[in-house]
């Protein structure tokens, strides 16, 4: 009796075990030590290896989108049965949020940590930048872009309210889009995600809010109105939390009253914004 040796599914088990622990290096290991056996590592497996580099740690922060960008690349230019798909591109821009910069060495490769003999040989470009090559190599590739991809591609751009409104409105074109098809790219979207372009709207506000910039949140609101997409509590929050940040405390209770049903309140915050 003995016990057979670990094919393609037991290590994209173990894989996915070592991201949910938020254990990056033992992931990575075990991608490296599958590869050496000659063990096909497919989408599933390299998509478990993503999700390692997901993680609220700060520590290793940048190793790890440095290292989630190299894996995208295998991706790309391996065989058909590790091509990235959705969830790949998503796992990539969740492991961008918070990264300021990223630098582009002379053979094209995205890296995010530079010592100082290295900074002649790299050119830097803004995270959104590369955000925006990532939504474009998406599409370019025929590869479908859900509330998820534009919730973690707002998130990644930090407060570039240019680069913010722009995916809000390719997520309004492509939500809106899907939506009509037989086939919905939102249609495996679990939690807050299922809710489509009130997910991404959330992103925006929630960036505007801890930004406490008013003018953004309210011509944020002023586009949920126009695609009929309707504020929850959280998008209430993020509202809250922008006066707040605003120095603008005064309004918080305005606000609550309008949200109330008082007329005159409503009347006092349309006058002001």
């Amino acid at each position: 009796w003995h016990l057979p040796k670990p094919n393609t599914y037991a290590y994209s088990a173990a894989i996915s075990a070592c991201a949910r622990c938020y254990e990056f290096d033992e992931a990575m290991q075990l991608l490296k030590r599958m590869q050496k056996d000659g063990i096909e590592t497919n989408t599933w497996v390299y998509n478990a290896a993503l999700s390692a580099c997901v993680s609220p740690i700060k520590k290793n922060r940048l190793k790890r989108v440095e290292t989630a960008l190299s894996l995208l690349d295998q991706m790309g230019s391996g065989p058909e049965h590790s091509a990235p798909d959705t969830v790949s591109y998503n796992t990539v821009l969740a492991a961008m949020e918070g990264i300021g910069q990223i630098f582009r060495d002379r053979k094209g490769c995205r890296i995010c940590e530079v010592n100082e003999t290295e900074v002649g040989n790299t050119i830097w470009i803004p995270s959104e930048t590369l955000v925006s090559e990532i939504l474009q190599e998406m599409s370019s590739n025929g590869i479908p872009r859900n509330a998820l991809t534009y919730y973690n591609a707002i998130k990644a751009s930090k407060s570039n309210s240019q680069a913010i409104f722009r995916y809000l409105d390719e997520a309004i074109a492509e939500i809106s889009l899907s939506s009509q098809t037989d086939i919905s790219n939102e249609s495996s979207l679990t939690g807050r995600a299922a809710d489509g372009l009130l997910f991404v709207f959330n992103a925006a506000l929630s960036t505007f809010g801890k930004g406490g910039d008013i003018d953004l949140i309210v011509r944020c609101f002023e586009l949920m109105h126009i695609t009929n997409t309707e504020p929850n509590h959280e998008s209430i929050f993020h509202l809250v939390l922008g006066l707040g940040r605003g120095h603008n405390s005064r309004n918080i209770l305005t606000l609550l009253k309008s949200l109330q049903g008082d007329q005159a309140a409503s009347s006092i915050l349309n006058e002001q914004h």
